[in-house]
């Protein structure tokens, strides 16, 4: 399986920060238009969240700085 079909795989279940984290590991182990286009699953992904698992994530990120 591709990263960039585990990526849709990802997206076929809630968004949870998991979810992001995964797609963001993907998209570093990706290179080209792979690595865009699960760049833009991951965007869509983060539209999709809950504002409680947007909150979520950006705080981890900041802890991880």
């Amino acid at each position: 399986m591709s990263n960039l079909e585990k990526a849709m795989a990802i997206l076929d279940g809630t968004v949870t920060v998991e979810a992001l984290n995964e797609l963001d590991a993907l998209c570093a182990s990706s290179r080209g238009e792979e690595a865009e286009r699960i760049a833009d699953l991951w965007e869509a992904a983060l539209v999709q969240a809950s504002q409680d698992v947007i909150d979520d994530y950006h705080a981890a990120e900041l802890g991880a700085a």
